[in-house]
């Protein structure tokens, strides 16, 4: 994510969520959501809105300045079936 931010591909100003991601480059689908994994260095105080997280990712994040927030399920359900239904719509179903 670093490499993305110093790269300007990542507004940090904003809230990173799954949409900024894949606009970015660095996610693909979501049918599974978005997991935040601890891989290389973070320096930027971002805040992530993600499916989940691993406790390293959180403290890498934290430990930058930024912050973690963990979509809750039954977000990620409503979030899938309006997805779901913008997809029938766009097939004419």
């Amino acid at each position: 994510i670093q490499k993305f931010i110093d790269a300007k591909k990542i507004d940090i100003a904003a809230t990173i969520d799954h949409a900024a991601l894949k606009a970015a480059g660095l996610a693909r689908g979501g049918k599974d959501g978005v997991r935040l994994l601890a891989k290389g260095e973070l320096t930027s105080s971002i805040k992530l809105l993600v499916d989940g997280a691993s406790k390293n990712a959180v403290a890498a994040v934290e430990k930058a300045g930024g912050s973690v927030e963990i979509i809750a399920p039954k977000a990620v359900l409503a979030i899938n079936a309006e997805k779901a239904a913008k997809r029938k719509a766009k097939k004419g179903l």
